[in-house]
């Protein structure tokens, strides 16, 4: 069940509780099970409706004979929690949040088949430039990978920065009132095809620092996080925390590194 289905039958069960009825709290699981059909529903229709779409633009390169010299790209921006650990929408470390769709087809150049390089969102631009035979700026923070769209083998980083910001007014507001710098909190992490490492210092002033560390071979659905102490030694930690370091440092990051735990 959602968080919002949850919220809903909590909302009927203290109506239940307030008037001495069992109707309010079967009121409150009804108002949720809709909302969550009507959720899924939707998210439903979305992927049909684009799959819809981008069969039409694929159908006119192919009636206009465009085929050979158009690069038709479909990725997106963030993933969807849809339900999965009780959440809904993003802004969280999970493989459904962070984890976007890259699918590129350009007939007879760009060969059917799967790639297992670390692509980090920076790396879009950068790539689609080079397979477009544009310059790629200096100041270009991504990585291009047209090399391995082209079917052939690079040596890239196997890793990437993850991150996330507090952005709703509420939570920057929070911060501000206690003359805290919203963007030294959220959560920073690393990324690679064999883990997940986060440190987070939460969404609002009073949230306490926590360490994650998901085994994502032998966890794939990230179930059974190993919760890290500060004063943890383990050398695979200890090249994360190494690593993610150097990508604060690099991009200028503030996030607060220090920071009580609970």
């Amino acid at each position: 069940m959602t968080q919002v289905a949850e919220l809903l039958l909590e909302e009927g069960r203290e109506k239940g509780r307030e008037e001495g009825r069992e109707e309010g709290r079967e009121e409150g699981r009804e108002e949720g099970r809709i909302l969550t059909v009507k959720i899924f529903q939707e998210a439903q229709r979305n992927p049909q409706a684009t799959s819809e779409q981008i069969g039409r633009i694929l159908s006119y390169l192919k009636e206009k004979g465009m085929e050979e010299n158009t690069l038709v790209v479909l990725s997106a921006d963030h993933g969807e929690m849809l339900g999965s650990h009780g959440l809904m929408s993003k802004n969280v470390w999970y493989e459904e949040s962070i984890h976007i769709p890259l699918l590129m087809r350009q007939k007879n150049r760009i060969q059917a088949g799967r790639n297992g390089v670390v692509f980090a969102s920076p790396d879009h631009m950068p790539t689609l430039l080079e397979l477009l035979g544009l310059q790629v700026p200096d100041t270009c923070e991504g990585r291009s990978h047209a090399v391995s769209a082209l079917g052939g083998t690079e040596d890239s980083p196997q890793h990437m920065f993850l991150c996330s910001y507090p952005g709703s007014p509420e939570s920057v507001s929070a911060f501000a009132k206690q003359g805290m710098n919203h963007k030294a909190h959220g959560w920073r992490g690393i990324k690679t095809p064999e883990f997940t490492y986060v440190i987070s210092n939460g969404y609002m002033p009073e949230e306490k620092q926590e360490e994650y560390f998901y085994d994502d071979k032998e966890d794939p659905w990230q179930l059974h996080p190993r919760r890290v102490e500060r004063d943890c030694k383990d050398e695979v930690i200890m090249e994360c925390r190494k690593l993610l370091k150097w990508y604060l440092g690099m991009l200028g990051d503030d996030f607060l590194w220090e920071k009580d735990r609970g």
